[in-house]
């Protein structure tokens, strides 16, 4: 038993073959070819694909073709209404060279763009340059050879952003070469810069917006803080790729001394209540510990001092390790469960009944356990740990902490540190305790943390420093390297001062700056930010009209993205980039800014520029005082969500413009851009507007290295250059690889750098294109036709009075078979076409390209194999020239279809074709008339493709009968049955569409001599097979019984699906798989039909297919020998008994076949042409000569 056919990558190899092999069926260029005129350019078979491209390219320059696309299709259609189709496109850095990840968001926005343009739509493509920002201001330093804010004053900050503005730039030509020869039409002429003053302003006029809205407050808060750039960064930033990776830390336990003890305590001399922490860093500023109320502590009294711990349950849980610490062996305490309990300590908790003989317990030996509840702890006091802070106001208690503490890894105590936690900071505030941050921006201590006798941290980098280590310190280079020396002199510190319980490490994901990979800490320090927690629920309902792809984006990533989202910090103290307009006088009175007239009018200073220095010189003189900017600068995630309405310069120009055509149509970007293009977008417009930014957006997946499995990355430079594969295989070939993969769906997608997937794409998607485009030049040529449309008049390829072509299918509706093929191709072409139009307007390309191999896998391996004769006849008449007009109107129109999918190599084979200038100035393919779409203009035109009744069963029929005779073949290739060996019949169970009238196809096809049809057999058997993903989430607790149900085969078919173990099973959680009971067979699709092959070869049946073999022998010696189709021979066989016994009984079908006429008994004398074969290793000599 054989399982259904082949899957398109093999039958479009198959194609492959075949149409190449018919290419060389020419008889040799039929002689006759010679005096035909030619009319369309000469292919070559065997195309240098990058070098088509680049004249095509070339072509584009020269006849600027884009700027005709935008320019013959007008902004507002001939009844007023709209026709642009608006889309945004992300300004990238242009301080690096462009990456796979870069090419396949532009491949995404070029489709769209091109097919939105040949569906009418007038599509202005701007392309933008994001200059501000970290990855330019890093840039400069390392070529400037300096480091650090201090080093960039000294500097001067006139001439460093005059070196960031050149600098950012540095790649913008190699962009544009990368862009233009990867096919993606944009406008590098009016482009907009985020540096621009014009953007500038608009970015102003927002903040000025929010202001006003009461959306803008300034705040001194912790954030994320990247002490190697020396600036903030925003909360999503710490959530941007390979952002969290996983450190190894020092994580220790620590010993405070309460002033006075809880009540119910046991009595001893001292309490000390343990802190566990993972950045020891952060203990010389501690202010105050918190304890969750709602938890219990364990008292546990050892030696006269009491230790306090989280307690969390009946026996000790994450007490254990803080017990083994401190040397306990024994506990007795009082459980609510059992009345007094005793415990032995040895590692592991062991009850009184298990306690060794030797190791009972006694007065001396046994720590009291009592447990209190965590609000008996609240409000006490304790010592200081370090003497740094000893006077801070309302400082070193245990406050209220509930909201955030827990007893997961550390002891239910946590340590708190203002100024470097942003919890730490809410409580303490909310208590009165005032911040301290002692650390400055390259993250060293500061003089607040002076030396003590034996601890030195002043000027130590927190996290990072490896160097400065005395020759009496005892530790290893390694561990300076891997927790700094000032985490390693405090730990020290704290172990000879008898404060240190327990230190360990601890491997867990840490944030890191996403530009510099060091580790970020968490500071505070003042900033702006914009009242996100305000309108976020707001923008989270406005999220629910966004079409995203794929769909669960937008309740899930972008969804809880919008719902959870901080207030955004949207300052930086740096030097490059928009400046925050706030003007502020020594009292504190603010001015804020939303346009330079408004700053000219204010300072009375003319405005030429708003970066910086020239920004921060201009004064404001208001009511006797004098008014200077704050320093800082706008995070440039802010330009970014600002780039709508800062590209055009609203709302100081194209205010009524950019009104009536926000939001855009479409945007796309990588996933990860949920949390951050895509989220600043959808919060400004928000709160702006309220309004979405787009309507619909791609969320592609990451373009990953196939040897490391790394994402590609400007900074990290861990790509080879995208031009060796472009130049290797064609912009084309990448471009299909990309989005016809899952990438669109938002998976990952492997890229090798070698291009052997590339070169995958070349051979099974776009040669079967260029071979089908090449047989039809290659004979059109022989013959010296010109073909047109499904039998229209035939005009100048390229004419521009061709109407819009209505096919004119009055000879394709008989049951002849050449004319059914006919019929059926063309409405496979159509029905191409609305699966294009259909997936492109859901934005889902790889149904699209899918589409596509479809229909090339039937004209390649159905339609131009099985009508080769009718393409190779010598006779031009109206049979003939039918063929050649079908499979011109097919070509022309998948030209059109596919053009956004492979824009390159369909404009070649088009312009070739047609004559015409481009592909991409035509319109889509459509069934209606181009007036009624509302195409303008001339460039309206459209080849029109056919529309008839009953194509939907004209399809189906023949895609029936081809898939019995893959089932079929595919029995006889399981068999190793030559397709030229005659069989006797061939039997179909099941599904009886009508085919009666068409079955010479399958007979000829699979070569057999009868077909019969039965319905299903009564013996037929079915495999239930489970769904188990889905199946799983309804029923989890019944799967096992199901399985088990299912091996045994215990199931039944009932009116409502699949009923099993008691349950009745719905379509989509289960299948069901056809198995025939009969040999030779293979199931189809539906699995409800099958075939069965009769293999039995009788000896008539292996005379037969010895005669065809010897046909195709002869057929191949006349071409070899250049004879003329028409020429007639005298032919010589030589061969063995048994193949000279079927030559016998076959005589007048090998003479008809070979054009023989006359079969010699003896090989001629001069013979024209004699060659010897070889048959089931038998030799066979054929020799001829002309006849007269």
């Amino acid at each position: 038993m054989q399982d259904k056919t082949e899957p398109v990558k093999s039958k479009l190899q198959a194609a492959d073959k075949n149409i190449t092999k018919a290419y060389h069926n020419v008889n040799h260029e039929l002689n006759a070819s010679k005096m035909s005129k030619k009319y369309y350019p000469e292919v070559n078979p065997n195309p240098d694909f990058p070098a088509i491209e680049q004249e095509v390219l070339k072509s584009w320059k020269n006849s600027k073709t884009f700027e005709k696309s935008v320019e013959i299709r007008p902004a507002l259609r001939a009844d007023g209404k709209n026709n642009e189709f608006i889309f945004y496109d992300g300004p990238p850095f242009a301080n690096g060279l462009p990456h796979y990840g870069h090419l396949l968001t532009g491949f995404v926005k070029d489709v769209f763009a091109r097919y939105q343009t040949m569906q009418g739509k007038r599509v202005e493509r701007r392309f933008g340059w994001d200059c501000h920002g970290l990855p330019a201001e890093m840039g400069s330093e390392k070529e400037l050879g300096i480091s650090g804010r201090a080093a960039i004053q000294n500097f001067g900050i006139d001439k460093f952003n005059e070196h960031c503005r050149e600098n950012v730039m540095k790649y913008a030509s190699e962009w544009e070469d990368y862009v233009t020869r990867q096919a993606r039409w944009v406008d590098f002429k009016n482009d907009y810069k985020t540096m621009d003053i014009n953007f500038m302003e608009s970015v102003l006029w927002a903040f000025k917006q929010l202001y006003d809205k009461g959306l803008v407050f300034e705040a001194h808060r912790v954030m994320p803080y990247s002490w190697a750039a020396e600036t903030p960064l925003s909360n999503f930033e710490t959530k941007l790729d390979n952002s969290y990776r996983e450190r190894e830390d020092k994580a220790i336990t620590v010993a405070f001394e309460l002033n006075t003890p809880p009540a119910g305590a046991p009595k001893a001399d001292k309490y000390y209540i343990l802190a566990w922490t993972t950045t020891p860093w952060t203990l010389p500023s501690n202010l105050a510990l918190a304890v969750n109320t709602k938890m219990n502590y364990a008292c546990l009294e050892i030696n006269g001092k009491v230790y306090i711990s989280a307690w969390n349950g009946d026996l000790p849980g994450s007490f254990i390790s803080v017990a083994k610490e401190l040397g306990i062996e024994h506990i007795k305490y009082q459980s609510p469960e059992r009345g007094e309990v005793n415990l032995y300590f040895d590692g592991k908790i062991t009850t009184e009944k298990n306690i060794p003989k030797d190791k009972i317990a006694t007065p001396e030996n046994t720590s009291l356990l009592i447990v209190l509840e965590g609000s008996a702890l609240v409000n006490l006091t304790y010592k200081p740990l370090f003497p740094y802070f000893k006077d801070n106001a309302d400082s070193f208690r245990i406050l209220d902490g509930s909201s955030f503490v827990t007893d997961g890894d550390g002891t239910g105590i946590v340590h708190i540190a203002p100024g470097f936690g942003e919890d730490d900071q809410r409580v303490a505030e909310k208590n009165g305790i005032k911040t301290v941050v002692p650390v400055d921006g390259q993250g060293k201590f500061t003089d607040e943390i002076f030396d003590l006798p034996d601890l030195s941290l002043k000027g130590l980098n927190v996290i990072a420093q490896t160097e400065g280590q005395q020759p009496d310190e005892p530790y290893k280079p390694e561990q300076v390297k891997k927790y700094g020396l000032a985490n390693l002199r405090i730990i020290n510190w704290l172990k000879n001062h008898d404060k240190l319980i327990k230190q360990e490490e601890i491997k867990h994901n840490y944030p890191h700056c996403w530009r510099t990979d060091q580790p970020l800490i968490y500071r505070a320090m003042p900033s702006w930010y914009v009242e996100v927690t305000k309108f976020r629920d707001r923008a989270a309902e406005l999220n629910q009209q966004i079409n995203w792809i794929p769909e669960h984006i937008r309740d899930g990533q972008m969804g809880h993205m919008l719902k959870t989202a901080p207030d955004w910090s949207i300052s930086r103290n740096r030097f490059w980039g928009t400046p925050i307009p706030v003007w502020r006088s020594k009292s504190g009175k603010i001015i804020v800014i939303g346009s330079i007239k408004e700053l000219e009018e204010l300072s009375g200073k003319k405005v030429k520029d708003l970066h910086r220095p020239y920004i921060d010189e201009i004064k404001i003189n208001k009511d006797g005082e004098e008014y200077t900017r704050v320093e800082d600068v706008f995070d440039c995630w802010f330009e970014s969500g600002s780039m709508p309405f800062a590209q055009v310069h609203y709302p100081f120009e194209n205010k009524d413009w950019f009104e009536k055509h926000f939001p855009a149509d479409f945007i796309t970007e990588y996933v990860g851009q949920t949390r951050g293009w895509f989220n600043t977008l959808i919060m400004l417009s928000t709160a702006l507007f309220d309004k979405i930014p787009f309507k619909n957006c791609i969320c592609h997946g990451v373009v990953l290295d196939a040897e490391t499995g790394l994402k590609y990355s400007k900074r990290l430079k861990n790509y080879k250059d995208p031009f060796e594969v472009i130049n290797q295989f064609g912009a084309d070939a990448l471009r299909w690889l990309m989005i016809a993969s899952p990438v669109m769906r938002g998976q990952d997608i492997m890229v090798d750098p070698e291009g052997k997937f590339i070169r995958d794409v070349v051979r099974l998607a776009i040669k079967p294109i260029w071979n089908a485009y090449n047989f039809f030049t290659l004979y059109a040529n022989a013959d010296g036709i010109h073909a047109s449309s499904c039998g229209t008049q035939s005009v100048s390829a390229g004419s521009a009075d061709r109407d819009p072509v209505q096919p004119n299918l009055k000879n394709l509706g008989s049951q002849d078979d050449k004319n059914v093929m006919d019929r059926y191709i063309i409405a496979k072409c159509n029905g191409a076409v609305l699966e294009i139009e259909k997936a492109l307007n859901a934005y889902d390309t790889p149904s699209a390209c899918e589409a596509v191999l479809q229909f090339f896998d039937a004209l390649n391996n159905w339609y131009i194999r099985r009508n080769k004769e009718r393409f190779w006849k010598s006779e031009h008449d109206a049979d003939k020239q039918a063929a050649y007009d079908t499979l011109y109107t097919v070509l022309v129109t998948m030209c059109r279809a596919a053009a956004p999918l492979l824009p390159l190599t369909l404009e070649e084979i088009y312009k070739n074709l047609t004559g015409e200038e481009s592909v991409h100035l035509a319109t889509f393919p459509t069934t209606r008339h181009p007036r009624e779409r509302g195409d303008p203009g001339q460039h309206g035109k459209t080849l029109e493709i056919p529309a008839q009744g009953g194509d939907d069963g004209k399809i189906r029929q023949m895609d029936y009968i081809r898939e019995i005779c893959n089932a079929a073949l595919s029995i006889r290739n399981v068999e190793n049955i030559r397709v030229r060996q005659p069989l006797k019949s061939l039997t179909i169970f099941g599904n009886m569409i009508e085919i009666d009238k068409l079955e010479n196809i399958i007979k000829d096809e699979i070569n057999v001599g009868n077909i019969i049809y039965k319905g299903q057999s009564a013996d037929t058997k079915y495999k239930l097979e489970i769904n188990f993903p889905v199946l799983g989430k309804r029923l989890p607790e019944k799967m096992k019984q199901i399985i088990a149900a299912s091996k045994k085969g215990e199931w039944k078919q009932g009116e409502n699906g699949i009923e099993i173990a008691g349950e009745t099973l719905i379509l989509g959680e289960y299948s069901l798989k056809l198995i025939p009971t009969e040999e030779h067979s293979a199931v189809l699709a539906d699995q409800f039909t099958y075939v069965v092959l009769d293999t039995t070869i009788t000896p008539e049946l292996e005379a037969e297919g010895i005669a065809r073999d010897v046909v195709r022998m002869i057929q191949q010696a006349r071409k070899d020998a250049n004879l003329n189709v028409s020429d007639k021979i005298k032919l010589y066989l030589g061969a063995d008994a048994k193949t000279a016994a079927a030559i016998q009984s076959h005589t007048n079908y090998i003479m008809e076949q070979t054009l023989t006429s006359e079969l010699l008994q003896t090989a001629p004398a001069s013979p024209v042409y004699s060659v010897e074969n070889e048959l089931d290793n038998n030799k066979i000599t054929i020799a001829f000569s002309l006849a007269n």
